[in-house]
């Protein structure tokens, strides 16, 4: 039914608006949509974000069980929390020797609430000189968080499956990270994190699976030598100019190229 319902909707898009969906957007639209909407049903609305802090104080009382009482920055049920949702996410070989670079494939998924109706990003990014994988989702992170800061969500939280560096970011000191060597990533994204109203959270990983998937395809996309930029945007509010092809032109991280941005 949501997959008939994006369909129709690229048709009238394409006979009103002259804008193009290919049939990656249609698929992922379709698959946010439902997995929004079974959150939705499933599980009450959680406080906004401000309000999170009064979740995890009181955890041990039997309140706010949305939050883990073993970690206290995991959120079980992301799609409820008001506010900017971005998940990232990082693609790369196995570490195997860590002084040998590989390459890395990371995907960003945002849901801008600041739009009416809500606009999705996805963002699908070659990393070409990664030391492991952390630093892989290091970089993944940064990206997000300069994506965020330049979209300017006056209320955003970055949604994240790697407890370590969630844990990290949210501790008052971040001048000693895990890895040395992923340092100028996490500093960039400290940064951000201090100066915006932007928080780091973390989810299971069954929950990014939108962000991993991105991901996976900047992977295939690079095994195949298919490193060609292209940008699309199906959004009917951005028919004249869309904003964040602005915002990813003015993104920039170390090593790290953006392939194929699409909004909708």
């Amino acid at each position: 039914m949501f997959l008939l319902w994006y369909i129709w909707k690229a048709h009238n898009n394409n006979k009103f608006q002259r804008k193009t969906w290919t049939a990656n957007q249609i698929q992922l639209a379709a698959a946010t949509h439902i997995n929004a909407h079974l959150d939705a049903l499933q599980n009450p609305i959680l406080p906004p974000l401000e309000d999170l802090s009064h979740y995890t104080k009181n955890i041990s009382a039997g309140t706010g069980q949305r939050f883990s009482a073993t970690d206290p920055f995991l959120v079980s049920f992301p799609s409820s929390i008001a506010g900017t949702r971005c998940y990232t996410d990082a693609a790369t070989l196995p570490d195997n020797n860590t002084f040998v670079t590989k390459q890395a494939d990371l995907g960003v998924f945002i849901i801008n609430t600041e739009e009416n109706p809500p606009t999705s990003i996805f963002i699908k990014a070659f990393m070409q000189e990664s030391s492991s994988v952390l630093m892989a989702e290091s970089a993944a992170l940064a990206l997000a968080t300069n994506l965020l800061n330049q979209i300017q969500c006056r209320r955003s939280i970055i949604l994240y499956d790697n407890q370590q560096l969630v844990h990290f970011l949210n501790e008052p000191n971040h001048s000693n990270p895990p890895d040395w060597r992923i340092k100028s990533y996490t500093q960039s994204a400290a940064n951000l994190l201090s100066n915006n109203s932007l928080q780091v959270r973390r989810i299971k990983r069954s929950r990014n699976q939108m962000a991993d998937s991105l991901a996976r395809h900047a992977f295939q996309a690079i095994r195949s030598n298919n490193l060609e930029y292209y940008y699309s945007c199906t959004n009917p509010s951005h028919a004249n100019d869309c904003p964040i092809l602005r915002v990813i032109n003015s993104v920039t991280i170390s090593t790290v190229m953006v392939l194929s941005p699409s909004c909708c």
